[in-house]
């Protein structure tokens, strides 16, 4: 492994302080994003569900930090730190590329024989074993072919594809991303033991509903898949409806 179990916690939880909440929901966020992303959640969801928004290098308060090379190294580097947070029940919740990453993630604490999720998330994300279909990858266009996918795929304000200087900074970041989401390749074979909830937007430009109901194959347990009316990038009503279905189904036993 890349860290070790004293590296610090990339739990960001906005200056909020833990109330001993009995459930720990940790949130892995889409290509370019930061742990920000979910910080609306923070005062939303349930009052036993200690939200947790995970941060990744290379953005916000990381930003001087090295990107990441691939889905499994950055998987190597967050297991470890995140391992001493998995003492209470809890749910692994991935957006986009956070769910490639958040499959690595529970490989990785199942090979350390380390305490499972009651829960995985899968939003908006094609499954580890399906190859990523689009003729053209993201991370390969031009300028302005990547900036009309951006608006196509929705979630990024039309003000940030204009501004020259706030692309400057977020579009290195986003490339990326998408080039480690893209290229990623799961470990055939290996299946999580927990129930597996995936969310699938009918409008999602870049994915497919069979490239998301694949996720069945992940897990030994119970699957679900939720289809929504949303783009990949979910509007801000279906983003929070979302914590609001996880936090209605979860921890109430009603994915056993």
């Amino acid at each position: 492994m890349n860290g070790t179990p004293s590296s610090p916690s990339p739990i960001r939880r906005a200056g909020r302080p833990s109330r001993g909440q009995p459930f720990r929901l940790f949130c892995l966020p889409p290509a370019g994003a930061g742990a920000s992303l979910f910080f609306p959640w923070l005062d939303a969801a349930a009052s036993d569900i200690e939200v947790c928004p995970v941060s990744l290098p290379g953005r916000e308060d990381r930003l001087r930090e090295p990107l990441a090379a691939s889905i499994p190294a950055l998987a190597d580097e967050l297991a470890d730190a995140l391992a001493p947070a998995l003492d209470l029940p809890y749910v692994v919740l991935g957006y986009s590329m956070g769910a490639l990453l958040g499959y690595e993630l529970l490989r990785r604490w199942d090979a350390q024989g380390l305490r499972q999720p009651d829960l995985f998330v899968a939003l908006a994300a094609r499954a580890p074993g399906v190859p990523f279909s689009r003729e053209a990858p993201l991370h390969t266009l031009d300028r302005d072919a990547f900036r009309a996918a951006l608006a196509d795929l929705g979630g990024t304000p039309p003000e940030l594809l204009a501004n020259e200087d706030a692309m400057a900074l977020f579009e290195p970041i986003l490339r990326n991303d998408l080039r480690i989401s893209e290229i990623y390749a799961g470990a055939a074979g290996w299946r999580m033991s927990c129930p597996l909830l995936a969310f699938h937007g009918r409008q999602d430009a870049l994915l497919g509903e069979s490239e998301v109901s694949a996720w069945r194959d992940c897990t030994s347990a119970r699957f679900d898949l939720q289809v929504i009316d949303e783009p990949h990038m979910l509007r801000r009503p279906a983003f929070m409806q979302v914590l609001q279905t996880v936090s209605a189904r979860w921890p109430r036993g009603l994915f056993g």
